[in-house]
């Protein structure tokens, strides 16, 4: 959703935007802010790639222009409707 306000792939921001972001543990739904940080990699002709950093995790994430996500490494990425 951060990446969806930014607009980043649509102004080809370059410099890096953090946010705060609440992180819901489960099963106990406490909360925590997270704090993360995402920087411009790469723009192409689909999207782009942002670096995306929270406390001592980091992933390079492939989104598409509109800002959704085209690859999460080790998490998920996007499939081919039937």
């Amino acid at each position: 959703m951060p990446v969806l306000r930014s607009n980043v792939f649509a102004h080809g921001v370059g410099e890096p935007f953090d946010i705060t972001a609440a992180l819901v543990s489960v099963p106990g739904l406490s909360v925590e802010p997270s704090h993360q940080r995402y920087s411009l990699v790469r723009r192409d002709a689909l999207g782009g790639r942002l670096a995306f950093q929270s406390g001592s995790f980091e992933a390079e994430i492939e989104f598409d222009r509109q800002g959704l996500v085209r690859h999460y490494p080790g998490l998920a990425h996007r499939v081919a409707p039937p």
